[in-house]
């Protein structure tokens, strides 16, 4: 996965100490992130990295906390630090949801540096691998459908979400990004039954 920018040092970290005390830790900071709570959320970030310096949920976490604050200097690089702790252990990552923070830190650090090329490696590499991982693992079809939107290609953006609806018909997420794409295709109808389904 190139990052395109110089290079630098990656995190140099140690083997980690409590990795399912830093997932628990990174599942609150978001949590409180989506609440609005930005404080409590980097406490919850600080700790998780505390107890695996490799936490992607928390690195994803503790960028978006500096792109909100308007750190977005800080928030490249930390964006960045996803990108390139892939290419250091991609060999060892083995947990689908890890390779899932990858992507959305490497997609906005796609953005955010015009490297459109990452796009491909996101929905033809990356998130396909995690689902290989957990062939259960509907998230990675829900970001792949939300690149594809992103792109302008509702097409394949159906596609993924109907393989994800196949796996857990019951996750609004969904349902709300397939009425967007039905908005997108012109298909009026399409769009308020899938919104009255994630409203539901």
């Amino acid at each position: 996965m190139p990052d395109r920018a110089p290079p630098g040092s990656g995190s140099g970290a140690a083997t980690p100490a409590d990795p399912e005390r830093a997932a628990l830790h990174a599942g609150l900071a978001w949590l409180e992130f989506e609440r609005g709570r930005h404080d409590a959320a980097r406490t919850q970030v600080d700790a998780a990295l505390a107890a695996d310096p490799d936490q992607c949920a928390a690195r994803y976490l503790a960028a978006d906390l500096h792109r909100v604050s308007g750190r977005l200097d800080e928030a490249n690089e930390a964006y960045r630090w996803l990108v390139r702790y892939y290419n250091r252990a991609r060999d060892s990552i083995a947990d689908p949801e890890a390779l899932l923070w990858i992507g959305r830190g490497a997609a906005q650090y796609a953005r955010w540096n015009r490297n459109s090329g990452q796009f491909g490696f996101l929905v033809n590499t990356l998130l396909p691998r995690a689902r290989r991982l957990d062939r259960n693992f509907w998230p990675a079809h829900l970001e792949a459908a939300t690149l594809f939107i992103e792109k302008y290609n509702p097409v394949d953006a159906a596609a993924e979400l109907d393989s994800a609806l196949a796996i857990n018909p019951g996750a609004a997420e969904l349902h709300a990004a397939a009425a967007r794409v039905a908005l997108e295709r012109g298909g009026l109808d399409s769009a308020r039954a899938a919104a009255a389904r994630a409203l539901a």
